[in-house]
């Protein structure tokens, strides 16, 4: 299910008049999720919190997403924090596909290699023939039809140790990293503590680096230091002057969304242009794999 859809109706019925249970149920139907939502409207009704009720090992929202609605719920917003995370899902949705294109494109470059390196130090005749053609081939087409299978968003913190280094992908993984540090003005706006945001917002984060700078941010805002203080050389400049500026003006929440949507834009171009950078790279990696083998198989043959 689009479950930015769902949290745009929710957010529609709770704004038209309609109870939380009710809401909840309506905005699910027609969903797979409609049999968790029904029960849980079943608890509503009895007086139940939301976040309790939504609680569940089978349960379709994330721990992000039940706190934050939560948070509505507690400070009487919960329809606008429903609109939010519908915005906020539908980005994080868009940037998937762009992560799985480039990520395919990248595989093609590496597969492309393997095959080349494969032909030069084993034969031509070698790669066109079991055993090792059928895993070449295989790696090949799950590069090609791969996209729908790769994402970025799951990667843990050895891959993240692994893809910095590449060129290219270092910018990437920096902007992503900034637009989920952006995401503390949701929680924020609802009234939460920032050393209770930061803890909400750290286990989100693959990135292990800026989960330890986030971990250890929390810690110290407890002793009284600015979010700005504690993250003083652990984020780029361009957030930290935004964290600044807002502290100083009391508009925090405002200038983390400008953040947000300044490193969204950054990162989507940075997206396009690596995959602007690759596919031709692949393509011509790929064109210069098949005219060494025919070459050599045609070497073959007049030798022959």
């Amino acid at each position: 299910m689009n479950k930015a859809r769902f949290f745009h109706q929710f957010a529609g019925l709770l704004n038209a008049g309609f109870p939380t249970g009710k809401s909840l149920t309506m905005a699910g139907q027609n969903t797979p999720m409609q049999p968790f939502l029904e029960q849980r409207n079943r608890r509503i009704e009895a007086g139940e919190p939301l976040a309790v009720v939504l609680q569940h090992r089978q349960s379709p929202f994330t721990r992000w997403e039940i706190s934050l609605l939560q948070l509505g719920e507690t400070s009487g917003a919960l329809a606008e924090v429903s609109l939010r995370l519908a915005k906020q899902t539908e980005v994080h949705q868009r940037r998937a596909k762009l992560y799985g294109s480039v990520m395919v494109t990248l595989g093609m470059v590496v597969v492309v290699l393997l095959i080349g390196l494969a032909a030069l130090l084993l034969g031509t005749d070698q790669v066109l023939r079991p055993p090792l053609l059928w895993p070449l081939a295989a790696l090949l087409v799950l590069a090609l039809v791969g996209k729908d299978f790769v994402r970025l968003e799951g990667l843990g913190g050895l891959e993240y140790s692994l893809l910095r280094p590449i060129p290219g992908l270092k910018g990437v993984i920096e902007a992503r990293s900034q637009t989920h540090v952006a995401e503390l003005a949701l929680p924020l706006r609802c009234g939460l503590a920032m050393d209770q945001a930061l803890e909400l917002l750290r286990p989100r984060l693959q990135d292990p680096l800026l989960a330890a700078a986030i971990g250890t941010a929390a810690q110290q805002v407890r002793r009284g230091r600015t979010l700005s203080q504690s993250l003083q050389g652990k984020v780029p400049p361009t957030t930290l002057q935004m964290i600044r500026t807002g502290e100083e003006t009391g508009t925090l929440d405002t200038l983390l969304e400008k953040l947000g949507e300044y490193y969204e834009g950054e990162l989507e171009q940075r997206l396009q242009q690596l995959e602007g950078t690759l596919r031709p790279l692949s393509l011509l990696m790929l064109g210069a794999v098949v005219l060494t083998l025919g070459l050599q198989m045609l070497g073959g043959l007049i030798a022959s």
